[in-house]
């Protein structure tokens, strides 16, 4: 269920809802126009949209991206869907996420092709009208005017919003993004190249998000060599069923690795929780774990190496110089090396 806390002071754009307070679920609170609501619970569902990206013939750049966006925010990601140009299958899916989710974040399908359906989807779903707004009309003009280009009566689209949707600019093109709030929902409307899609991102959607998220999620990964994947979760199986903060396990190249997450109210609420779930685990597997987050094994290396004032060379086989690859990064540590066939 969604928690609000309701703060005084205002943001420009908070639609006017009747709100319980976690305190009280019975009294209601009529807010105005410029009071911001802060979520502490919030479930977000994230949709790209494209058949280019079920064909395969587009990277999903957008995903990753949105993901570590909101985990940083505090913001839950539950779920994430890609689906293509089909008005049905589409319709489908967001009238799913819209029964499921309180935070609702699709991009792609923007453009002013009758392949683009995005904008269509969410009107016919909310059933609400179409109107074409007359400043994004003249933004549009604009921008076409100002590179001696006649723009094609199919970009209009582009400058049509909803009743309940507020324009979100582009900087870095020519399809505005909707930020829409009905029925206790947003839905949040990005383009899908990449670019464009962060730019907006950072410029109008982060600081509305900023505005309401009333949690900070923190995560740390404690890297180690020299057990299996299962003997790992043997040795810490007494921390996995935490809800928080939780701690799950990944197989990589460089060894099993171990991601504690805490979600809290403030930074410093967060790290103490990752400290203290951390010095648990340093207690098991201490002799095991050779570095974190963003350590590499050469990097590791290289700093034993200055340390103790040696340097290294190689000579390797069956490996096409990957060795001699990664020592490069330790500059004068690393006098080079053969590479047998």
């Amino acid at each position: 269920m969604l928690k609000m806390i309701l703060f005084e002071g205002g943001i420009k754009g908070v639609s006017n809802e009747v709100l319980t307070t976690s305190k009280d679920r019975h009294r209601r609170l009529h807010i105005s126009l410029v009071c911001p609501i802060i979520w502490l619970s919030m479930k977000a569902e994230l949709i790209t949209s494209g058949t280019e990206l079920l064909l395969g013939e587009v990277a999903d750049i957008n995903t990753s991206y949105i993901a570590g966006q909101l985990a940083a925010l505090g913001i839950d990601l539950y779920y994430c869907s890609t689906v293509g140009d089909n008005f049905e299958r589409f319709s489908l899916v967001l009238r799913q996420a819209l029964g499921r989710s309180d935070l609702i974040i699709i991009t792609g399908g923007l453009g002013p092709t009758q392949g683009d359906i995005t904008r269509e989807v969410v009107a016919a779903l909310l059933g609400e009208p179409m109107t074409i707004d007359p400043a994004l009309k003249q933004e549009l003009t604009t921008f076409f005017k100002g590179r001696g280009i006649e723009m094609p009566d199919n970009n209009l689209k582009q400058a049509t919003l909803i009743p309940s949707a507020v324009a979100l600019h582009n900087v870095a093109g020519t399809a505005p993004g909707w930020w829409v709030e009905k029925d206790g929902r947003v839905i949040v409307i990005l383009p899908g190249p990449p670019g464009e899609m962060q730019a907006m991102w950072q410029n109008a959607v982060l600081p509305r998000l900023k505005a309401r998220s009333g949690a900070i999620i923190l995560s740390r990964t404690l890297k180690t060599w020299g057990l299996s994947e299962a003997r790992v979760d043997l040795l810490v199986a007494p921390f996995l069923k935490s809800a928080n903060p939780t701690l799950a396990l990944y197989a990589k190249a460089d060894g099993i690795n171990l991601r504690i997450t805490a979600k809290t109210t403030t930074r410093p609420a967060a790290v103490a929780v990752l400290s203290r779930r951390e010095k648990d685990i340093r207690e098991i597997l201490d002799k095991y774990i050779w570095g974190a987050d963003a350590d590499t094994l050469e990097g590791i290396v290289g700093g034993l190496l200055r340390q103790k004032k040696l340097t290294v060379a190689v000579a390797e086989t069956f490996t096409g110089g990957l060795l001699a690859c990664a020592f490069c990064a330790l500059k004068t540590r690393f006098k080079g090396g053969i590479v047998l066939p």
